[in-house]
């Protein structure tokens, strides 16, 4: 989750000084966008608690081969996430866009900084002391919808997701019960807290696809998910860390959930 050179690279130089009313886009009054048209990535702040996708695992390895083949299909359409930045949320803390109760910190203002409400934060879970040393298991949840949807709306950007589920309910368990911890201690709870979907992003559909594209796309969606499943069966997470974040395409620790 550390900050890589290629990642500097791959935002084209767009990371710079520009700042933005909080929750809307400084030009139009839009919700703020994570990418532009051509997939450049553009600044979106934030906090959440994730969980590292580790470099060596099966799911990460079959990743980067699912990468190259959305790259070379669909790579018109939808902007791929950086390796590096694979993760699992755990926790959708704070963002700069949705400033509203339930979903923003309850003990920091709603007009606060990213940067504010980041360190307000960082000294409530560290008081709080949580831990999480154990590792938890999930599986490839081949369910669920595909995340995109056939249509895409104007300023839309739908996140390519790879579902996932707790393997036992053992992991259930740990998860439902570290959520409910943070949700506590943060005074954060979305209206989804006990719906939350697990899953890893692997990018973001910017311009929308022709008919015969999306068809090709839930194809390749099935057969991805098969090929996860096939090699990476148990995916084990180990410890999530409390990370900051001034785009999608890092996520850098702050707060480690490991043993007290």
């Amino acid at each position: 989750m550390k900050k890589r050179s290629f990642m500097k690279m791959a935002a084209l130089g767009t990371l710079g000084a520009s700042h933005y009313l909080p929750g809307v886009a400084a030009e139009t009054g839009a919700p703020l966008k994570k990418f532009d048209e051509n997939g450049v990535v553009r600044p979106f702040g934030g906090n959440t608690v994730v969980y590292d996708t580790e470099k060596t695992s099966a799911l990460f390895l079959t990743m980067l081969r699912v990468q190259v083949e959305l790259q070379r299909h669909f790579g018109g359409s939808i902007t791929c996430l950086p390796p590096d930045s694979y993760h699992m949320t755990l926790f959708e803390m704070a963002n700069q866009q949705d400033r509203t109760p339930g979903l923003w910190p309850s003990s920091v203002p709603l007009d606060a900084s990213v940067d504010e409400c980041t360190k307000k934060l960082t000294a409530i879970l560290k008081s709080a002391r949580l831990s999480f040393p154990q590792k938890v298991n999930m599986k490839i949840d081949h369910n669920r919808p595909l995340s995109l949807p056939k249509e895409h709306k104007p300023g839309s950007q739908s996140a390519f997701i790879i579902p996932l589920l707790p393997y036992s309910s053992e992991d259930a368990e740990m998860l439902r019960s570290f959520r409910n911890q943070l949700s506590q201690v943060s005074g954060i709870r979305a209206p989804n807290h006990d719906t939350y979907v697990f899953h890893t992003s692997m990018g973001y559909r910017v311009k929308p696809m022709s008919a015969d594209a999306y068809a090709m796309f839930e194809k390749y969606y099935k057969k991805w998910l098969t090929e996860m499943d096939q090699a990476a069966g148990k995916i084990s997470f180990n410890t999530p860390a409390f990370c900051a974040f001034e785009d999608m395409y890092q996520f850098n620790p702050v707060v480690v959930f490991g043993k007290t």
